[in-house]
């Protein structure tokens, strides 16, 4: 489970800090290792976004999109903290029963969300999401953990299409509107290919590859391969798809990501794009301004 993972990772970032803090000290002050080893867990977050950030500008070769150093300080602060709280609510999802994703049949209109989260991650990413769409009257809301980590991206899309199916059923024929994060909006592409407009009403994408990204290379796992810019398996996608949508499709995407490159990837022809600034891949999902639009999409949807 993606939940298990992130524990772990967790752990090392802790024991890391915990490391550190003690050689910084030099001796072992009840006092001060608290203040210390958190100072060191911020420190940690704040390097592997910068890492990541980097890495992801080397990748991209990307001279088209010039980003001053306030914006990419701005996205590295931001995702540092977005990424320690996902990774925190990634590692108690299954545990935190106050935040389960909602299942009431018979409150409110028929308005149904489908949230599919990304690469190695769980349904736990959602929940800055979950509480906004419940404050903005959307009872049905489902969420899916994919399963295996290691599949395709064909094979996770058959649990969406199963999950799509249960929720047209149940909710008397009504159309679901798919909200996907990264890898989840490819998921949610091929859902598209096989059940096309009488099951599916809207997808809206944050920060998905559309036509792949270099960081993928780093990790030869079948669904990272797929991601690769240049893959056969994304040209085939893009081929069949792009400019020619069934249902409305919203890409929503950032020009510092940190995780996807180049940062333009995310751009589709004949999709509806909302372009950001100053936040990084993680914090599209906590950020208030990108909330903000992902509820406009759905409102212009509705």
């Amino acid at each position: 489970m993606a939940a298990i993972f992130w524990r772990s990772v967790l752990a090392g970032e802790v024991a890391i800090a915990i490391a550190f803090a003690m050689l910084a000290l030099g001796r072992v002050d009840t006092w001060a290792i608290v203040p210390s080893v958190l100072g060191a867990v911020v420190l940690i977050q704040y390097l592997l976004a910068a890492g990541s950030m980097a890495t992801a500008r080397a990748l991209a070769h990307d001279s088209e999109t010039p980003l001053s150093i306030l914006s990419i300080t701005r996205a590295t602060v931001s995702e540092s903290v977005s990424f320690f709280f996902a990774q925190l609510a990634m590692s108690t999802e299954p545990w935190l029963r106050g935040f389960e994703i909602a299942r009431g049949a018979n409150a409110g209109p028929r308005r149904p969300v489908l949230l599919v989260h990304g690469f190695a991650c769980n349904r736990g990413v959602w929940r800055w999401l979950q509480r906004r769409l419940h404050a903005a009257g959307f009872a049905h809301v489902h969420a899916v953990n994919l399963q295996p980590v290691r599949g395709d991206i064909d094979r996770l899309a058959d649990a969406v299409e199963r999950e799509l199916l249960t929720m047209h059923r149940a909710y008397e024929g009504a159309r679901v509107t798919i909200i996907a994060h990264s890898m989840g909006g490819l998921v949610a592409r091929v859902a598209l290919r096989s059940l096309g407009s009488d099951v599916i009403k809207h997808i809206i994408t944050l920060a998905t590859p559309h036509h792949g990204t270099a960081i993928a290379r780093v990790l030869q796992w079948p669904a990272t391969r797929q991601m690769c810019p240049g893959s056969s398996w994304l040209a085939d996608l893009n081929a069949t798809q792009e400019g020619r949508w069934r249902v409305p499709v919203t890409s929503i995407y950032t020009l510092e990501d940190n995780l996807v490159a180049p940062a333009r990837s995310p751009v589709l022809l004949g999709a509806k794009l909302h372009e950001m600034r100053g936040l990084g891949h993680f914090g599209l999902l906590a950020s208030r301004r990108a909330l903000d639009c992902v509820m406009r999409a759905l409102e212009e949807g509705a």
